[in-house]
């Protein structure tokens, strides 16, 4: 099929484009992708220490509708890694 970026490298794209407090979100997006599909925006704000309408702001930059969708990326992204990790062990 057609390649499709990952999320993580659709953050990376855009990553240049963003303000200090969006690449922290972004930082925190890559550094543990597994938790991003299952964390909320509440304990994401806390743990950056960033509003939560700036990281809504960063999903949109992102590129993604809004932050179910970028979770969602994610989620598709964690699955994606487990079936390639699951077809080399075969």
């Amino acid at each position: 099929g057609a390649f499709s970026m990952t999320v993580i490298e659709q953050i990376q794209e855009k990553f240049p484009f963003l303000t200090r407090k969006q690449r922290v979100v972004a930082n925190y997006m890559m550094e543990d992708p597994e938790r991003m599909s299952y964390v909320t925006l509440k304990e994401m704000s806390k743990d950056t220490a960033i509003t939560e309408m700036t990281i809504l702001k960063t999903c949109t930059v992102l590129g993604f509708a809004n932050f179910s969708s970028m979770k969602y990326e994610f989620r598709k992204y964690a699955e994606d890694k487990m079936n390639r990790m699951q077809e080399t062990k075969k």
